[in-house]
């Protein structure tokens, strides 16, 4: 166990942090991009000084779990195989997806009595889906993930434990720095 080594890993979760607030924060969508990428290089010298802090001693067993978790959590796969295609490939890792407003989704029959949209925002609606409430859907603009390639095998971006829909860049740093720091508080019992 290397804390010097740890508190490098930190240096880097700090750097994630930085950069999820620029990706979340930006309007430009080529900015956004950018920042994503950072992040994810970021996230990949995060792992690699935990791994090189822990693997000596009593934290050797548990860096094994972790690096088990890796290789079976969805999302995790997915930043690592993403940052190994933007450093390595040709291609493109995410897209700029335009926001919108969806009225009436998920089909059925829709009948809207009144809509008022001042200075391009919605200020009134009112209707009715199927004989029920309208069922609308609101899209921001984000960077939506796209499947990956990486040694000729393609990774698709997983999708949202609370939804189904696949991560936007934004979701998954969120996601991804959540579980940074909850695996940085558990390694540090072992410097304690």
């Amino acid at each position: 166990m290397d804390i010097q080594i740890f508190q490098r890993a930190e240096e880097h979760r700090s750097a994630c942090g930085e950069k999820f607030d620029g990706l979340t924060n930006t309007p430009d969508f080529v900015v956004a991009a950018r920042l994503w990428s950072e992040f994810l290089v970021n996230h990949h010298r995060w792992f690699t000084r935990m791994q090189q802090a822990l693997q000596r001693g009593p934290s050797a067993a548990w860096l094994g779990e972790l690096k088990a978790r890796r290789g079976t959590d969805p999302l995790l796969q997915y930043l690592q195989q993403a940052r190994h295609a933007d450093e390595h490939g040709l291609e493109r890792i995410v897209a700029a997806e335009a926001g919108g407003v969806g009225i009436g989704a998920g089909g059925g029959l829709v009948r809207i009595d009144r809509l008022e949209i001042r200075n391009g925002v919605i200020t009134h609606l009112s209707g009715s889906q199927d004989g029920g409430p309208l069922k609308i859907r609101i899209t921001r603009p984000h960077l939506k993930l796209v499947p990956v390639r990486n040694r000729g095998l393609t990774f698709n971006p997983p999708r949202c434990n609370n939804d189904g829909e696949p991560y936007s860049a934004d979701q998954a740093a969120k996601e991804c720095l959540d579980a940074m720091e909850s695996i940085a508080a558990e390694a540090k019992k072992f410097f304690d």
